[in-house]
């Protein structure tokens, strides 16, 4: 499931994996010049879910962070 939602000057896109992959939300949270990635998934499907979302914002990725 895809999520966004809008906050001044940044996005956060969500990204949350059914329950075969552990319900993990993956963040992506874009500004006027670059994407930050928040936490990706446990599961390659889900993964790639979440690249095809940064590829289709069309910028760079400054920093992917798993916590």
């Amino acid at each position: 499931m895809e999520e966004k939602r809008l906050y001044r000057d940044f996005s956060v896109h969500v990204y949350s994996a059914g329950e075969d992959g552990c319900l993990v939300n993956s963040y992506i949270v874009e500004t006027a010049a670059h994407l930050l990635i928040i936490d990706t998934q446990y599961l390659l499907p889900y993964a790639e879910q979440v690249k095809a979302m940064a590829v289709r914002l069309n910028k760079s990725i400054a920093r992917v962070i798993n916590a």
